[in-house]
């Protein structure tokens, strides 16, 4: 009964323009076509956009999904991909952990097809666990994804051994982060802006990512920038960079552009892979801010674990030198 009332509560909180089509949405039985062309005739008339729609839908998550919400998630969802398929992703991604509906993830997984990201596909697939349709699906994806890889493969070989040609190559850094730059956080912002800093340091900067672009709020310098350049993880293969795999992009760019200057890393994870790897010795220059703890029984003590001391020592080996967030982490 209380849950009922605050549901009650709840939708009176949402804006008039969104009232009648949750109503659409709540219809029985079921009918997501006529859902999805009154929220399609919503979006054309400017009645609501897909920022109404997911502020609404975090509204009613509050008092936990219900058929109704997840009617109307899903109907938007098909609404804003007739509009423009990037908004629909940007969509899926912000409420999917709220609304985890098949029927939205059977869609998403179509309309990443569609775009060509076989990768992003492939993940959702996974979430799709005992499905029929994904089973059948995924041998359809896996094909296309394996000719999407030798593609990307060939035409990243080639772009880069043009570039080679040229007598006069500037000189260029690599730069990958274990963060993902489709969150708008202090981490990514940092890595957006250490790039500018390093073009105007006088180098071009080649920028790794460990996400495929979906949301441009953070990289959008970075795309307009002409000294630097972004690798997404569908030109290795990849529909996105484990630690492992980010260390094997590095070497793999490294060997085909010839040796960078210096390649750039942030995060304890990629530095523990990088240090296997002998060849970028001296070039590995490692921002480090997440291998210390403070120890709350010992008045804020900072604490370094041995493995983590046993890395550095390999490190100072590999390392050209050491990024640090403040003098005194410096000298640890």
């Amino acid at each position: 009964m209380l849950k009922r009332h605050r549901k009650s509560k709840l939708r009176k909180r949402l804006p008039a323009s969104v009232q009648p089509l949750l109503e659409a949405a709540s219809q029985r039985p079921t009918d997501l076509a006529r859902a999805v062309a009154l929220i399609v005739d919503a979006l054309d008339n400017d009645r609501t956009d897909s920022a109404q729609l997911q502020e609404s839908l975090e509204l009613l998550a509050e008092a936990g999904p219900d058929r109704e919400s997840r009617n109307l998630y899903v109907a938007s969802l098909r609404a804003l991909a007739n509009h423009r398929l990037e908004a629909a992703f940007d969509f899926g991604a912000a409420l999917g952990h709220l609304y985890p509906d098949k029927r939205a993830m059977k869609s998403l997984v179509q309309y990443h097809q569609r775009a060509g990201n076989y990768g992003r596909a492939l993940g959702l697939l996974d979430l799709l666990e005992n499905d029929a349709w994904a089973k059948q699906t995924r041998h359809t994806l896996e094909d296309k994804y394996q000719q999407a890889r030798r593609r990307a493969s060939k035409g990243l070989t080639t772009y880069l051994g043009y570039r080679n040609l040229s007598a006069d190559q500037p000189r260029s850094v690599l730069l990958y982060g274990d963060m993902n730059l489709n969150v708008i956080d202090g981490s990514s912002i940092w890595l957006a802006s250490v790039a500018q800093a390093l073009t105007g340091l006088g180098f071009g900067v080649h920028l790794i990512l460990r996400e495929d672009i979906e949301r441009r709020e953070v990289i959008e310098p970075l795309l307009a920038h002409p000294e630097i350049e972004l690798f997404e993880p569908w030109a290795f293969g990849q529909p996105s960079l484990s630690e492992g795999r980010a260390a094997q992009a590095i070497d793999e760019l490294d060997g085909l552009w010839g040796g960078y200057r210096a390649v750039v890393v942030r995060g304890l994870s990629i530095c523990t892979e990088l240090a296997k790897r002998k060849t970028l010795w001296k070039r590995v220059f490692p921002y480090l801010t997440d291998f210390y703890r403070h120890r709350s029984d010992h008045g804020g003590a900072i604490d370094i674990e041995n493995s983590t001391r046993e890395l550095f020592a390999d490190l100072r080996h590999l390392a050209g030198g050491f990024f640090a967030q403040t003098p005194a982490i410096s000298e640890l």
